[in-house]
């Protein structure tokens, strides 16, 4: 979601049941999650986020190519994300209407929506009561 859309629609908030699928979404990939909030954390900071912060900053468990003398093979590792998949889960949430960006040349900004703080909210909310009840 560009500036211009964003500034259009930033006045709708999303519904109960539209929240609910979301966070269901969100619940299943963590690198989303993790975006969405390094981006929130970031806006807290007053700190603008691009497609670099994301990439030096979160990190995620993938499989690695390892070399060894009869060949290779693959290992679960924890590394940084890169460029391409970054790129990829900032679409998808800006599709979500989760994220806006705007273009400082030769940088994409990336904001949080509304949306996006409310769907936040709701996930924080429903961490905090999975941590009480497994007191």
């Amino acid at each position: 979601m560009d500036e211009k859309l964003n500034e259009e629609f930033q006045h709708i908030k999303f519904s109960p049941e539209v929240v609910q699928m979301f966070e269901a979404i969100l619940k299943r990939d963590d690198v989303h999650r993790q975006i969405l909030k390094f981006i929130a954390r970031k806006r807290q900071e007053k700190e603008n986020v691009s497609i670099l912060q994301l990439i030096e900053n979160i990190k995620t468990n993938r499989r690695v190519k390892i070399l060894n003398k009869k060949g290779f093979h693959y290992e679960q590792q924890e590394t940084l994300i890169d460029r391409k998949s970054a790129e990829r889960i900032v679409d998808k949430l800006a599709s979500m209407s989760l994220i806006h960006y705007k273009y400082m040349t030769p940088y994409k900004l990336l904001y949080l929506t509304h949306r996006g703080l409310q769907l936040l909210q709701v996930l924080e909310q429903n961490q905090q009561i999975l941590e009480e009840e497994g007191e």
